[in-house]
């Protein structure tokens, strides 16, 4: 029979080694370490699953390997971005651009993907945060615009689904949110040539070349403005106004104008004059508010 307190004692022995090959078992390395393109990698095959949160460690990760990685700045634009952290996001997407400015990435195709792949960030970033501040609708503008003039054809690589299409309808969305509606009206037309919105004259006029007389403002003669008021007009855009002088078209200039008033105030020389009569391209609805209704419908179609 064996000692009750042998048995103790072996027991301990045994007790010691487990707990000591356990905690030694943790401190064992699984494998070396990440390299930057490795977390890079996995930064975005995570982003493109939605895993932002890890994605945006990943990124972090490889940043803090290698500060000078400028991909990796573009991953966290994006996670930030897709987090809804929308300063930090310009902050992350506009150093990239920096860095390309720089020179900083030597091979012209990929400063390229870099490059529309921050504007793009740029504009989702500014879309963000206009609903609390209306100026930042002309950063999304500027920034699809810088998009779509390095490439026109735009598709991010790692969301097919952010692309010029996309583009182009958010700085639709922009220009109307602006009250902009007829750069609303040109841009989204733009992704639908034949849209029904020409063709529908209880929506949208395009009237031509109609003779008006001009009103003088008193207060601003001196300086050549005056003020066209079109009859039963709701206006949207006016595109030209000109007058013949001495067998030529003299073409003015427009100063404002109120989307859905009938009122235009113009300028140019020869200075106008009461009652001369000037050729008028207009743009105008029947119904300003039903136009609104069907430029925004059309907007969220895409």
């Amino acid at each position: 029979m064996i000692p009750r307190k042998l048995i103790g004692f072996s027991l301990a022995i045994i007790l010691l080694f487990l707990w000591g090959c356990e905690r030694e078992s943790d401190d064992l390395p699984t494998g070396p370490p990440l390299s930057v393109i490795e977390f890079l990698e996995s930064g975005w095959d995570n982003f493109e699953v939605g895993n932002y949160s890890q994605a945006l460690a990943d990124f972090n990760e490889a940043a803090a390997r290698d500060a000078g990685e400028t991909e990796a700045y573009l991953g966290l634009g994006w996670c930030r971005l897709r987090l809804q952290q929308y300063n930090l996001a310009i902050s992350n997407a506009s150093s990239v651009i920096q860095d390309i400015e720089a020179n900083v990435i030597s091979d012209p195709a990929t400063a390229l993907q870099y490059k529309t792949g921050s504007y793009a960030c740029l504009a989702g970033a500014y879309q963000g945060l206009y609903p609390g501040d209306l100026e930042n609708c002309f950063m999304v503008i500027s920034s699809v615009d810088s998009v779509l003039a390095n490439d026109a054809n735009f598709i991010f690589n790692y969301d097919e689904d952010v692309n010029a299409t996309s583009l182009i309808v958010g700085k639709a969305d922009a220009y109307f949110a602006l009250s902009d509606f007829n750069n609303a009206l040109v841009t989204i037309t733009g992704l639908d040539p034949d849209s029904t919105i020409y063709n529908n004259p209880d929506v949208l006029l395009n009237v031509i070349d109609v003779p008006i007389p001009v009103t003088i403002l008193d207060s601003t003669a001196v300086t050549g403005f005056a003020k066209l008021i079109i009859p039963d007009a709701q206006l949207i855009d006016v595109t030209s106004i000109k007058r013949n002088v001495s067998g030529t078209d003299v073409y003015y200039q427009v100063e404002s104008l109120t989307q859905g008033s009938n009122e235009v105030v113009f300028y140019g020389v020869p200075v106008p004059a009461q009652g001369n009569a000037f050729m008028v391209t207009y743009f105008n609805s029947p119904d300003f508010q039903m136009f609104m209704m069907v430029l925004r419908e059309l907007i969220d179609s895409f």
